[in-house]
């Protein structure tokens, strides 16, 4: 026996951050050599080394980086599923209607100007008749403007809107 510093699988494992059996496997499959049975000599723990730092063998697996993408990605869901519930988060199908009622009644506002101004119009100049469309477009988009996601979306549920 040889008087080079040895440790046991227990030992190597506990130093090197693994379990014994990942240690064995490593051996089996030649990546770290034993020093004799149940036995690891410095030399294992530099083929350790070299075996952690090769980006072939570790490559985007690795298990510890894995777990905490994992659990950062359970705490984002738990986040939005706490603000989904307590009303500020939306999901994407009553966006989607929110929109599109927003831009329905956008339009529907807007092809209603010319109806609602023509008989004010009618027998002004052409600059009284350009500030009463104008009065009649700022009434539009203020209200408009006092349009909200709730009023959307109650108008789509057959709400008054």
């Amino acid at each position: 026996m040889t008087n080079e510093l040895t440790f046991t699988t227990a030992d190597f494992a506990a130093l090197v951050g693994c379990t014994p059996r990942h240690l064995q496997q490593l051996a089996r499959d030649g990546i770290i050599p034993k020093a004799a049975r149940g036995r690891w000599s410095a030399a294992s723990v530099t083929a350790y080394c070299a075996y952690l730092q090769s980006d072939a063998r570790r490559g985007p697996a690795d298990f510890q980086a894995e777990r905490a993408r994992l659990t950062r990605a359970q705490a984002d869901l738990a986040e939005a599923n706490l603000a989904q519930r307590q009303g500020e988060l939306l999901a994407r199908g009553d966006v989607d209607a929110a929109v599109v009622g927003a831009f329905a009644r956008v339009r529907a506002r807007l092809l209603a100007i010319p109806s609602k101004a023509a008989p004010l119009v009618a027998g002004q100049t052409t600059a009284e008749a350009g500030e009463t469309i104008r009065q009649a477009i700022h009434e539009a988009l203020r209200e408009l403007s006092e349009t909200s996601v709730s009023d959307l979306t109650r108008a789509d549920a057959g709400g008054d809107g």
